[in-house]
């Protein structure tokens, strides 16, 4: 879900289920959890794991419902979008009876994908790389909204693609790779990604465009173009 100025990765209603129903017990079972959350350091090491540094990045705090909302800060979000570059997104299965594409989806989608790998060749060619490195604490990386709308988009992707306990359907990954296509033009449209002071935008494009492949590729058996 999203806020007003970021991106709330998750929701929980723990609280509510164990007081039972009763709101005045669940904002103060809410406080105590939050309060355990913030006062829970991980040690940090070099040989840090990635789930322990991004742990370290989210904050907790409690609706008004008595809901608990995880916040994953922008540095939190850069340390993620670097693993996502250094280990490519994987659809984790072929689809046997691909669904129809009508040719305006298809071209959306090949179209999209050359996109993605002809702003990364141009990125290579001017040696822009993704600085991911160096965030301090608050530091505001992603601004845009539909930089937002394309993160929230890749994040309710790939939660749902390795949720072991789902069934996909070749329409929901038909879905899913239009919507990613739509998503990321309005963000291509909307922000400059090379010579734009964004430290991460190149990283978000790298990402579509694994992605994209992936899903069309592995998951439709549809071709995917690195040029039209």
């Amino acid at each position: 879900m999203r806020n007003a100025t970021s991106l709330a990765a998750y929701q929980s209603a723990i609280a509510l289920k164990l007081a039972s129903g009763s709101l005045g017990d669940a904002r103060s079972l809410g406080y105590q959890v939050a309060e355990n959350f913030h006062n829970f350091e991980l040690p940090y090491t070099e040989d840090s794991s990635v789930v322990q540094q991004i742990l370290r990045e989210f904050t907790v705090n409690v609706t008004e419902a008595g809901y608990l909302e995880f916040t994953l800060s922008d540095r939190g979000l850069a340390i993620w979008l670097r693993f996502l570059i250094e280990n490519p997104p994987q659809v984790p299965f072929v689809s046997i009876s691909p669904p129809q594409l009508s040719q305006n989806d298809l071209f959306l989608c090949q179209h999209t994908h050359a996109r993605c790998v002809t702003l990364i060749r141009l990125a290579e060619e001017a040696g822009v790389r993704p600085k991911l490195d160096g965030i301090v604490q608050n530091e505001r990386c992603f601004s845009h909204a539909a930089e937002w709308d394309l993160i929230f988009l890749t994040i309710s992707v790939l939660d749902a693609l390795y949720d072991a306990s789902v069934t996909y359907s070749s329409q929901t990954i038909l879905k899913w790779a239009i919507a990613l296509a739509q998503t990321f033009q309005r963000f291509y449209s909307a922000c400059q990604i090379l010579s734009e002071p964004s430290p991460a935008r190149l990283g978000w494009v790298i990402v579509t465009q694994r992605l994209l492949r992936s899903l069309l590729q592995e998951g439709l058996g549809v071709y995917v173009p690195i040029e039209l």
